[in-house]
C-alpha cells in the first residue's frame, strides 16, 4: 500500500494537480479549512483576554448553541 502511495506522490508531483492528501483522505481540505478557522479564532480570542483557556471556554460557548441550531 505504501509503494502505491509512493507511485501517486511521485506522479502528483510531476503533475502538480492532485494532492495525495485528498486521495487518501477526501476531506483533508475541508479539515484543513476548518483547524485554520478555529486557530485564528482562538489567537483573536487570546488576544482580548490573554489567556487560552478562556479563549477555548468562549468559543465552545460559542459554538455549542451553533452547532444545536444548525442540527
Amino acid at each position: 500500500m505504501l509503494h502505491l502511495l509512493s507511485g501517486i506522490a511521485a506522479v502528483a508531483s510531476l503533475h502538480g494537480a492532485i494532492h495525495v492528501a485528498t486521495l487518501v483522505n477526501p476531506l483533508s481540505q475541508l479539515m484543513g479549512a476548518l483547524g485554520t478557522l478555529v486557530a485564528g479564532a482562538i489567537d483573536w480570542l487570546y488576544r482580548v483576554t490573554d489567556n487560552y483557556g478562556w479563549s477555548m471556554l468562549l468559543l465552545a460557548l460559542f459554538v455549542s448553541p451553533l452547532s444545536s441550531f444548525l442540527s
